[in-house]
This record gives C-alpha cells, structure tokens and sequence, in this order.
C-alpha cells in the first residue's frame, strides 16, 4: 500500500496481481498472464501503469485503466524478485534470483542495463578489540571492514576463492584473520586490506578459526576432522590435531592460551593442550546434541555450545560435566557468546532470534527479532554494551544490549554496494557511491497526486557528509 492512495496493488501464488479498494476491501481488478508466482509489483510515477516481477522470470508493463498487457521483459534467468519504476517514469529496474540487477526502457521494454553480483549473505562478524570497528564474512568470497560508528564501509579484502566461514581480529586490532570454503586461511592489514600470508594445508572447508590470547599462534579447525595451529607471523603450521571422524566445526583457545577447544558435528567436545596436541579431556555434557558453535568464558572455567537440539548448553570446562541447559529456541542454535564479564550469553539461531541468557541462571532475559534472515553469527562489543548479529537476509544489524533496539543495519548490497541504515529514524547513515541505485523512498506526492520514488541519495548522507537526514516525514524504507 502507498500512503494517500485509494487502491492497493498485490501479488499472489495464483500468478496474478490485483488491483484492490483500500477503503472496502474490493477487488477492482486481476490482471493475468505470468506464468508463476507473482513476486514484486509497483506502481508508475503518475499512477497509469503497473509494473510486476515472476517467477516465470519475466516482467510486465500493465495498463492500470483497461487492464491491458503493454509489454513483456525478458532477459532475466532466474526468477524476478523485485522491481521499480525509475522516478521519471521512463526506466524499470529488476533484481532476479540470477543474481544480476537489470534496467530497462519502459517504453519499449529493451534491456538497458546489466549488473552483475548478487546480494551476498553476512555469514560471519567479529568486533575489534577496541570496538571502534566490525568485520564480516560473506558469500561473494570478500570480508568487509565496517566503521562501528557510523556505518560506513572502509575495507573490502578480495582474495579467497570461495565463501568466507570465519573471521577474527587479531588482539592488537591491527590484522584480520579469515578462513573460507577454499580450503585456506588469510591473514590482512586490517587497514590497507592487503593480504599478508595465506595458510594453505587443510584438505576440505576451513570451518572455523581463532587468534592466540598472544596473538602469537592462529588456530583453525577444518571439516577434514582436523585442527591446525600456525605461526601467526611466519604462516608455518605448528601443529596438526587428528582427534575424531567428524568434521570440525567450531574451536577457541582457553583465555591462558595453554589449551584448545573443539567442537564437532559428532556430538562432543574435546579439549587439547595446545603446545604438545595431546588430548587432556573430553565434556560430555552435551549428551546426544550435535555442537555448532563453542567458546570458552573469559576466566575459562566454563564451556558454552550451541546445539543441535536447539538448546545451548553450559559445561564445566574442567569436568565436562553439564552445568545448565539454557532452552528457548525454535530451531537449531547456531553460534553463541560470553559477555565480557561472563554474566551473560549471547546466542543466535536459525528461528532468525538473538537471545540474551542469565549464565548463572539459565533464564532468558531478551529476545531480539524483526524483519531478518536466519542468524549465522553474533558478537558482543569489547564493551558489553551492544550486540552483533550476521545474518541470512545479507545485513549486519547492531543491537543495544540492554534494551534490545536495533540501532545500525550494515547492508551488503549487489555489485560491492553496501550502505548503513537507521530504520528507526528512517535515514541512512551512510551509503556507497552506487548504493543508490538499490536504496529508495517512495511516497504520495499529494500536491502532484503521483508516487514519487526518490533514490537514497536524495536524502543522504553519502560519504563525506557527516550527518543527515531523510527530509519528508512520509518517507519510510
């Protein structure tokens, strides 16, 4: 629905769009012809003419009045999922499951524009020591160094292969480490973005990976069953740990650097001294649940996993024995962390929920939801003061962690945009150069009585402003 009309548009599963009355509910009008699901619709500027996005992967031009079908856009292969009308009416621009954004004329229906890329899941994140800067992990196989703050983006670290898995700052805050479905790790200038080593020894995915307390050392467990330690400074490997047939998916260093944690698909968790690889103990603690995440608390004397059974589990780390079982989840757990005062755990799952848990009592004290994907992974602040979040819906969102308001969403964009928004105020806080062209308002101009679609830049900031705002109050994203 846009404000101030009196008809609302809609796409359905039964390939059709309609046209309703908004004040009766009616059906005015359904216009048929796509061949799948009707994914996306919009109105033209001046309100003549419809616009609709299938999954036939076709778009198509109607006549509001009559009915009719103008034109047909063909080009896309995958399916169409979202589209727009330029704001003067004379261009519309598609993104498709094809992962490229295409413009064309309106008029006659010609193919303008391609752009390729796609819109890249945040898969991973990571705070920096000093919680002045983030860094996330994506499926377009690039990591992106974001401004805390401000949002804005500062770094783009092009090297591997495939997709990033995991990603760590190093303890100085200087270097960035990332291992990837490549079957490798790199180590970056946090700063200039170059690649200084790559640690190449693993036979499959690199799954996980960890800096020393030092930051001496780098660890890294891998779905070849083993986990590897590396000379931080030279990339040499140290040590290789074959300890089970399941492939390692999450491991940590103990808060002294003397032991090493791992946790695998196999339902246990082994802990290892880190010098010689031998193994000290295993916590069982977790039953019959498969682990997905792990980490150590900061004075080391307890284990967190995010489980399987859609429950997070609290053992003894010297014992093995479980101490809590914290449950609350709709769906499998999928990472989890301390607050750096050990008081409380993070967690995020595939129910596309943040939690925050009493430690010590296992009792849920906030719940984060809203419009987001599933949640790959999550970080609290040096602080404690906020919370990070990665997810599926291709953001980074930044929470407060007392109160749980989303207060920045950090948004990977197709062809390397990316731009941070603050939904709460409607206003975006910083965007990229090209973001625009995938940012927009739109709104009932009362005076023209037309839509209005206004790009994001129209409203800023766009870099090297330092603050902004978005102008009309009946904007909205």
């Amino acid at each position: 629905m846009v404000a101030g009309r009196d008809e609302l548009l809609s796409g359905s599963e039964d390939n059709t769009m309609k046209v309703w009355d908004a004040q009766t509910g009616e059906e005015l009008r359904a216009l048929a012809g796509h061949g799948n699901t009707v994914m996306s619709c919009a109105w033209s500027p001046d309100g003549t003419q419809l616009l609709s996005g299938s999954g036939d992967k076709t778009l198509k031009v109607w006549d509001l009045r009559t009915g009719q079908q103008l034109r047909t856009l063909t080009g896309h292969r995958g399916w169409v999922a979202e589209c727009a009308w330029s704001p003067d009416g004379t261009q519309v621009v598609s993104a498709s499951f094809d992962h490229t954004l295409m413009v064309w004329d309106a008029r006659t229906g010609e193919e303008v524009q391609t752009f390729s890329g796609h819109y890249p899941r945040a898969t991973e994140c990571a705070w920096s020591p000093d919680g002045t800067l983030v860094v996330s992990g994506t499926r377009d196989y690039t990591l992106k160094v974001w401004d805390a703050r401000t949002g804005a983006q500062l770094q783009t670290l092009m090297g591997h292969s495939s997709w990033v898995t995991a990603c760590a700052w190093s303890p100085d805050g200087t270097q960035v480490l990332s291992c990837s479905d490549d079957n490798t790790l790199k180590v970056w200038n946090a700063r200039t973005g170059e690649v200084l080593r790559t640690l190449a020894g693993h036979g499959f995915t690199v799954s996980s990976c960890a800096w020393s307390p030092d930051g001496a050392r780098v660890l890294s467990g891998s779905h070849d069953t083993t986990m590897k330690v590396w000379d931080a400074r030279t990339g040499h490997e140290l040590l290789t740990i074959a300890g089970d047939q399941s492939p390692v998916v999450s491991c940590a260093w103990s808060p002294d650097g003397k032991e090493l944690l791992s946790g695998y698909y196999g339902k246990t968790l082994r802990v290892w001294d880190a010098q010689t690889g031998h193994e000290l103990r295993r916590l069982t603690g977790n039953g019959e649940a498969g682990v997905y995440a792990c980490a150590w608390s900061p004075d080391g004397r307890h284990v967190l996993s995010a489980c399987t059974d859609r429950t997070l589990k609290v053992c003894d780390a010297g014992t093995g024995e479980a101490v809590r079982t914290l449950e609350g989840h709709g769906s499998l757990v999928t990472s989890c962390a301390w607050s750096p005062d050990r008081i409380h755990v993070l967690s995020g799952s595939q129910d596309r929920t943040l939690k925050v848990w009493d430690s010590r009592t296992g009792r849920e004290l906030l719940t984060f939801s809203g419009d987001q994907g599933v949640i790959s992974s999550c970080a609290w602040s040096p602080d404690g003061m906020q919370l990070l979040s990665g997810s599926w819906d291709h953001t980074l969102r930044v929470w407060d962690a007392r109160t749980g308001s989303l207060k920045l969403t950090l948004a990977n964009l197709p062809s390397g945009q990316s731009a941070a928004l603050d939904f709460a105020n409607n206003r975006v806080v910083w965007a990229s150069p090209g973001a625009w062209l995938y940012l927009a308002w739109q709104f009932y101009d009362e005076d023209a009585k037309r839509l209005r679609v206004l790009p994001a830049e129209h409203f800023g900031p766009l870099p090297g402003s330092r603050d902004g705002d978005t102008g009309d109050d009946s904007a909205k994203s």
